[in-house]
């Protein structure tokens, strides 16, 4: 009798332990994390940092645009907004957590403060050519429009040398000096007839940087001009002398691929 006893109580005891550990005692998870930077502009990396509780599984589900993840760090490939969704759970139920990223382009200029204005293509390279007086090679950035006119042409001409790389720090020059740099802005070109050009004047070093590694010619650089003085004016070809119109204060930024010589 004795032993049926301490059957029975055995068996209410493992029923109570069952019990207490069964799914419904199991606290559900709660969904959450952070970024890095939440204004990311287009190439950063940013690291994703999980504040999720009580969470076993974790996944992550991005879409808007192109992306590479690497463990938890997201690189955004393109200008575009992404939604970023955490789902966690464990035995005891699920959640989820969103944010939505705007990323932001890196390849605008302004002018005296005024708003950014974004290149609408990707710059290219313009060759040497001294028959043309094109004397060092230039990446030439322009914004057409309809018509075939362009309403902002810059050429930025990095003077790097025979076996130097692109990526550097150049100071202004007018003259052809290695590790040097000259830049020219024109507005609103149409054949040989201008609203105004200039001359640079100086200001900021130019920076370019290598962002991206892809191997050659799809590689990203980041290219910047913090502050630089540009005199507009127009050149008088009867006299060929520079008639100045005023000056103006150039912040310039681009991140993105540098196309082949056209």
């Amino acid at each position: 009798m004795k032993n049926y006893l301490k059957t029975i109580l055995l068996f209410f005891v493992a029923s109570a332990v069952l019990i207490s550990c069964s799914d419904d005692d199991v606290t559900p998870p709660t969904a959450g994390f952070t970024l890095s930077d939440s204004e990311p502009t287009q190439w950063d990396e940013v690291t994703i940092t999980s504040t999720a509780v009580e969470a076993i599984d974790i996944t992550y589900t991005i879409t808007g645009g192109d992306y590479e993840l690497n463990g938890n760090i997201i690189e955004f490939l393109e200008a575009k907004n992404y939604t970023i969704t955490q789902s966690v759970q464990n035995t005891g139920g699920a959640d989820t957590s969103t944010l939505i990223v705007e990323v932001d382009p890196y390849n605008t200029f302004s002018l005296d403060g005024e708003d950014n204005i974004e290149f609408t293509k990707p710059p290219f390279w313009v060759a040497a050519n001294p028959a043309h007086r094109i004397l060092n090679a230039y990446i030439r950035f322009e914004n057409p429009i309809a018509g075939g006119a362009t309403v902002d042409l810059f050429k930025i001409t990095p003077i790097t040398g025979a076996t130097d790389p692109l990526e550097g720090t150049y100071s202004f020059s007018k003259t052809a000096d290695k590790g040097t740099y000259k830049i020219v802005h024109t507005h609103n070109q149409e054949g040989m007839k201008y609203d105004w050009t200039t001359n640079g004047e100086g200001g900021s070093d130019l920076v370019i940087k290598l962002i991206k590694d892809n191997g050659g010619a799809d590689n990203i650089y980041d290219i910047t001009i913090t502050s630089f003085t540009l005199d507009y004016g127009n050149w008088d070809f009867a006299t060929f002398t520079w008639v100045s119109e005023g000056k103006k204060t150039l912040v310039f930024h681009y991140r993105g691929v540098i196309s082949a010589s056209k």
